[in-house]
Formats: C-alpha cells, sequence, structure tokens
C-alpha cells in the first residue's frame, strides 16, 4: 500500500531498468512526455528519425524495438477509430495512437527531464524538427515550475542559448504540430485531445508569434534578426490584395503579433493600413470578434477607424451572415450554424453597434426565411437585433414573422399600412453599391464603366435584374473588366457569357463545365478537391487550373461558382452543343426550379433557359401558370384572394408567437410569383396573432391554421383581408406584372 501512495518508487525502478535495456526507448518515452497528450505514432516515429539523424553515432534501435520497450511498462499502444466529418458525411477512421498509461506516468518523465536537461534536453532541442519541444523547453518547464533554485543555472546557461542558436539557424524548416488540429472525433469519449501527423504547419506567420513569445521573455539579438526576417513576410501577407494570404488559424493570431511587435519595438506600417489590410481577408464573421481585438492595441484611435468605416463594416457583416450560413448549410455543420446565429452574430452586433436598418431587415428576414426552409427553427428578433430559437411544429416551410419595430414610415395611407404588412422591397441604393465596390477592390476603373455597370446591372437598363446583397463582388469584378473590353449584356446574357468564354482556354473552360454538370448531379453548391476527385477524377494539372480560375470563388478550401447564371449557362451550352435532348433539357428546367439551392430571385436564370430553349422552357412555365392566371381574372374580391393562396399554398398555421409556417402546394408558380415579385401571396405571412385567429379556419389553444381547401369553398372567411381596397389592388398589380411579363417572353 505504501508504494501505491508513491507511484513514483515503482516507476522510478521501471524508468531505471528501461535505461540500462533501451535508451532508444528512454527518448521516446521523452518525446511523448513533451507532447503530454496521446500522440500519433507516425508523429513519434518522425521525432525519432530527426534524432537517428542528427545524432548518427549513437546506437539506436529500431522505431519498433524501441517502441515495444517503452510499451512493456509505460504507455500503451492502440488502435483507435475517429470520425471526420467530409461535405456533411461522417468517415470513420483508423489512427494508431500512443499515450502514457495514467497521468502520473506522464508527470514522472515530465520531472526526469527537468533533473536532466544537458542529457535530455539538448539532443532533443538540437535534432527534432519541430518548434514543439523548443516551445516545451523555453515556457512548459517555467509554466510547470520544474525550473528551481538548483537546475536554474543549467536552464539559463545551457538550455536558452541552445534554443535561441537554434532558432536563429534552422528557423524557416522547423515545423509546429497543432493539438487537434483537425476536427477528428474519437469514438472513444475516454480521450479527447490528440496530436495526429495530418496537422503539421510551416507557416511563418505562426512562427512568427512563438518566436515573438520568445524574445519577450528572453529578448535576444538573435531572435530579433529572426523576427525581422518574418515580419516582412507577415506584413507583405497582410497587406497582399488577396484574401486568401493569410489562413484562419494565422488570422486568429494577427492582431496578437501587431501588439508584440509594437511593445518589443519593432516597426510596422501605419495603423490605417493595417487595419484595412486584416479586414480586406475578413471571410467568416467569427473574424470581426478578433478584428476587435486591435481596440486593445489603438485605443480611441480604432474607434475613430471604426467610425470612418462604419457603413462598409456594417453592410460586409450583413453579407457575411448570410454567407457563413449558407457556406455552414451546405455541409450540415449544426454546431457552427449554431454558433453563428446565436453566439457570433449578437457579439458582433454588441461590438460593433450594428443598427439594422431598412435595406439591412431585409437581408435578415430573407435569410430568416431560408433558415426555416432548411428545418432550424428560429427568428430574427428585431428589437434585440438577434436570433431566437423557437418551437416550430413545421419546420420546413416557415414563413417569416411580422414585427410592429419594422415600420419605419409614417402611416399615410391604408394603403402605406398594408404595404408595411408585407415583406419590404426595398430600391437599391449608393450607399449598397459603394460597399460592393469596394469588396471588389477595384482601384483603376473608369466612372463611365463602373457607372454603366450599375445602369445595366442593378437599374434596369438592359436585361440583366442584380440586387447588391446577393451579387458576389467577384463576379462584379468579373463583370466590369468586360466591360472595360467592350462586352456588354445589353438584351442578351448568353451571348455575353459567350463573348466571356471566348477569351479562356479550352482546357479551363472544359474542366468548369464538367464541374457544373457534375455539382447539378450531386445537387452541391459548395465543392472541395476531394469531391473534384471523386466525381471527375481530377489530375493534379486539372486541379491547378480550378485553383486559379477566375469563375469560381474560394471559401476556406470550398469552391463554389461566382454567380449561379454562370453554372446555368454551362448547363445549358453543354446541352445545346452535344445533345439538343428534350428530356435532357426539360431535366435541366425542373432541376433549376424545384431542386437547385439557387437563389429565390430567378429571373436571369429564366432568361438564359429561354434564349437556349425559348420553346421548352416557355411551355414549361406557361403549363404551370396559365390555368392559374386565366382561373384569377375570372375571380374578384375574396373569391380571387382565396383561389391565389390556395393555389401556392396547402396549409398555412400560426402559433401564439406569431410564427407562421406554410405547406406548400406548387413550388414553380411559388417561384414565378417571386421571381415577378408578387405581392399577395404573402399577404397572410405578416399578419398579427389574432388577425390571423379570425380569418382561421381551424383553431387551437396556442395555434390557428388556414386550410386553403376550405377557403376555396368558403371564401367569406377572408373577407377581413378585404375590408379595404389594398388587397384587391395589389392583386390588380400583380396581374398586370403577370401579363407584362407573358407579354414580352411568351
Amino acid at each position: 500500500m505504501e508504494t501505491l501512495k508513491n507511484p513514483n518508487e515503482i516507476y522510478e525502478r521501471m524508468y531505471n531498468h528501461l535505461h540500462e535495456t533501451s535508451k532508444s526507448a528512454v527518448y521516446l518515452g521523452i518525446f511523448m512526455a513533451i507532447f503530454e497528450y496521446p500522440v500519433e505514432l507516425n508523429v513519434l516515429r518522425k521525432c525519432y528519425g530527426d534524432l537517428q539523424v542528427s545524432l548518427p553515432w549513437q546506437e539506436w534501435q529500431s522505431f519498433d524495438d524501441a517502441l515495444d520497450q517503452l510499451s512493456a511498462s509505460f504507455c500503451f499502444v492502440r488502435d483507435m477509430n475517429f470520425i471526420r466529418t467530409l461535405t456533411g458525411i461522417d468517415y470513420e477512421v483508423k489512427k494508431t495512437i500512443v499515450g502514457f498509461n495514467n497521468h502520473s506516468m506522464m508527470e514522472f518523465w515530465r520531472h526526469l527531464i527537468s533533473k536532466n536537461l544537458s542529457l535530455y534536453g539538448l539532443n532533443v532541442i538540437k535534432s527534432i524538427d519541430l518548434m514543439n519541444p523548443i516551445l516545451f523547453f523555453a515556457h512548459n518547464l517555467l509554466l510547470l515550475n520544474l525550473i528551481d533554485e538548483q537546475n536554474n543555472l543549467e536552464f539559463e546557461q545551457t538550455i536558452i542559448p541552445v534554443i535561441i542558436d537554434r532558432i536563429a539557424k534552422d528557423y524557416e524548416r522547423l515545423d509546429f504540430i497543432y493539438l487537434n488540429g483537425l476536427e477528428d472525433y474519437c469514438t472513444d469519449d475516454r480521450f479527447t485531445d490528440f496530436y495526429f501527423s495530418s496537422d503539421y504547419t510551416d507557416s511563418y506567420n505562426l512562427k512568427l508569434r512563438q518566436i515573438l513569445d520568445l524574445n519577450e521573455r528572453y529578448n535576444s539579438q538573435k531572435l530579433r534578426d529572426v523576427i525581422e526576417k518574418l515580419k516582412a513576410f507577415f506584413i507583405n501577407s497582410l497587406l497582399k490584395d488577396d484574401r486568401h494570404e493569410l489562413s484562419d488559424e494565422e488570422k486568429h493570431g494577427v492582431p496578437k503579433i501587431v501588439n508584440k511587435l509594437l511593445k518589443q519595438g519593432f516597426e510596422i506600417p501605419a495603423r490605417k493600413e493595417l487595419l484595412d489590410g486584416y479586414r480586406s481577408k475578413i471571410n467568416f464573421l467569427k473574424f470581426y470578434i478578433v478584428f476587435y481585438e486591435f481596440r486593445d492595441i489603438y485605443g480611441q484611435d480604432f474607434d475613430c477607424y471604426l467610425q470612418e468605416n462604419y457603413n462598409e463594416i456594417s453592410d460586409k457583416i450583413i453579407w457575411l451572415i448570410e454567407d457563413d450560413y449558407h457556406f455552414y448549410a451546405s455541409d450540415d455543420l449544426e454546431l457552427e450554424i449554431e454558433q453563428l446565429l446565436f453566439e457570433d452574430v449578437p457579439e458582433v452586433f454588441k461590438l460593433y453597434n450594428v443598427k439594422i436598418e431598412k435595406k439591412s431587415l431585409k437581408a435578415m428576414r430573407s435569410l430568416e426565411k431560408t433558415i426555416n426552409w432548411d428545418g432550424y427553427s428560429v427568428k430574427w428578433n428585431r428589437i434585440h437585433s438577434n436570433f431566437e430559437e423557437t418551437i416550430n411544429h413545421n419546420p420546413n416551410k416557415s414563413q417569416v414573422e411580422f414585427h410592429e419595430d419594422d415600420i419605419f414610415v409614417e402611416e399615410t395611407s391604408e394603403r402605406d399600412f398594408m404595404e408595411e404588412l408585407l415583406p419590404y422591397i426595398y430600391g437599391d441604393n449608393q450607399d449598397n453599391w459603394d460597399s460592393l465596390i469596394n469588396l471588389t477592390g477595384i482601384a483603376d476603373c473608369e466612372f463611365t464603366i463602373i457607372d454603366r455597370v450599375q445602369e445595366e446591372l442593378f437599374m434596369g437598363k438592359s436585361k440583366w435584374k442584380g440586387t447588391y446583397y446577393s451579387t458576389d463582388p467577384l463576379f462584379l469584378a468579373k463583370i466590369i473588366d468586360e466591360y472595360k473590353q467592350g462586352n456588354r449584356i445589353e438584351n442578351q446574357i448568353h451571348k455575353f457569357f459567350y463573348n466571356m468564354f471566348g477569351s479562356i482556354e479550352c482546357s479551363e473552360y472544359e474542366i468548369l463545365t464538367r464541374i457544373a454538370v457534375a455539382a447539378q448531379e450531386h445537387n452541391e453548391m459548395y465543392f472541395n478537391r476531394d469531391n473534384l476527385k471523386q466525381w471527375l477524377n481530377i489530375s493534379n494539372e486539372e486541379w491547378n487550373l480550378i485553383k486559379e480560375s477566375s469563375y469560381l470563388g474560394h471559401n476556406n478550401g470550398w469552391l463554389y461558382f461566382i454567380a449561379s447564371e454562370i453554372q446555368v449557362y454551362l448547363l445549358c451550352k453543354n446541352i445545346n452543343d452535344h445533345s439538343y435532348n428534350k428530356d435532357k433539357i426539360l431535366s435541366l428546367i425542373d432541376w433549376i426550379i424545384n431542386e437547385s439551392e439557387f437563389h429565390t430571385y430567378i429571373y436571369n436564370v429564366f432568361c438564359i433557359l429561354v434564349e437556349f430553349f425559348a420553346d421548352e422552357s416557355e411551355n414549361y412555365f406557361l403549363e404551370s401558370i396559365q390555368s392559374f392566371i386565366e382561373h384569377m381574372k375570372e375571380l374578384n374580391g375574396t373569391e380571387q384572394l382565396a383561389f391565389g393562396l390556395s393555389s401556392v399554398y396547402t396549409l398555412q398555421e400560426m402559433n401564439d408567437k406569431q410564427e407562421v409556417s406554410s405547406t406548400i402546394k406548387n413550388w414553380t408558380l411559388l417561384r414565378f410569383l417571386e421571381m415577378l415579385e408578387v405581392e399577395f401571396n404573402e399577404v397572410t405571412s405578416d399578419l398579427s396573432y389574432d388577425l390571423f385567429q379570425k380569418i382561421a379556419t381551424n383553431k387551437h389553444e396556442t395555434e390557428c391554421a388556414i386550410d386553403y381547401e376550405y377557403c376555396i369553398a368558403h371564401p367569406e372567411k377572408l373577407a377581413l383581408l378585404l375590408n379595404t381596397s389594398s388587397v384587391e389592388q395589389m392583386i390588380k398589380d400583380d396581374l398586370t406584372k403577370i401579363d407584362n411579363f407573358i407579354e414580352q417572353y411568351f
């Protein structure tokens, strides 16, 4: 029992025996103590190999024999299963893991290292091509109180000079390995933290951060010389006009690096230049939280910067919320979605005092609807400017609830009041345009060209209909470049794309077409290298073409077409060039309308379809809407409204929290009406609970519902909606829109 109370006595005997029989195994124990957590076998194998190369005069056992010796006493060697999620699919992978049998053994080995610094420390520091051992000896021994009066002199005079010399000599070749760099989850819940061989990095910027920490403690001219070299690389990557120049891990550390450079007396660019550089690299909302760390560095100057750039920052924040959500949702990353909606969004809004005005409210309401359609029960709280979880009995078909606070204009008439009950279709303004132009990074373009692009893409002076908030800055930059070359959209979208693609190599065009087809077949908006290997068996040469293509956007390892219209053009052109097959054409149209995840505003897509396949496209839509339009015109009053709503919906429900869910009856009709910005189909979406309850056909204690089959037979149920001329006039205006559209295209 006495021995169990003091296990170090047992460990001491075990170690002495191991030291006598296998000094090679002792070094493996040293490596494991440095890493602390369980390590993948290949990590130990690499460290052991570095040691053998650096100290060839030593007698070394084979790695397997040395590991057998160590595992007989101190550690386990075990095959473990890990779950990795890629593109929404869980993959099980097996890794061989090595770890101490218990925590007290690891502590024993760390004390052993501290008592034998010169014996073990020097060889490890000089030999292993990793920063981890250097950081262990430079920092961890101190933090763990393993340096005392007895070994302090040895530590300062022997270990620290060797660390500094090693960094000064080999900083370029030293890698770093993360703890839990990849999100691989062990199926054995007794273990949570690991070092994997796949988590090596040679990032100069991350090395700079670690070496700055060392210099902060030891203040060495040799370290300062290294920092000056790495600083130049860091500043270049921060200011370079490439948002992919910094990895996500590097972005997290930028404010800390800047702070340490300033505190240690290094010269860096002016504040505005650095802040502009970092902002241009922000591709996820979470990095605006990191960006705010600059306030601890610059204080009131940072506040002034925020004030000067408030509109741009606010617009980018709103855009990123939607962009982040679509990125996470495309891979079913539920934890990331929860982090975004319920933690990152409220924190960013609080930090930057983001004010939701009419233009941004429209975007948030649209996102709310998208999130609900995806099956997540959330709502946007206008008062507190955050997302809230809700209880939704029919989550896949939800509508946006109405808040009185959403009313921004004075109610000058009943018509104005009724319009406030409907989703606000806002007119894009110059502030949005300026923000979008800034996001493109274009600085050398004539104002006449930029003005022409704005007029023709966003102000109705060409066939194209665009909105600022849904246009990718990369696509706008491509459009502007085409306009510089004299290629304009005017009245034929497909001709514009034809001229645009006429300037690229055939090999790039072919691989883009193959990707467009594969993405359609798998119904994916985002795809990565693994997807393309699986779908298309791409070669390295093709991958290089894909990486460099300006028609594909990049988002943390994921790719996407910078405009859905580009993918539709490529799909149509492919069918047109190779097999003008009616079944394929109808299948493509049906996919675009009913299956794809394209934005609900599909006017441009519709135009491309008609330009390629006029008969098939027109017939597809006419068959879906003609009888609806004809019958609508035969009716009036409540019968007209009942028929119109029943053609779109089967059922609409509202609970006492004013949450509306809808069961869609005809998706093709709904998308057509949304494309033309028809309003009557949204007439019940934002009603108050009391008014909704009055026109409901079914009522429960906390929920009421409108069954539109019942309303067809009893249209008087909807009479309350027609107590003014507002809705009747709205329907007349909507039918005029549809008539004008049909006359133009059919």
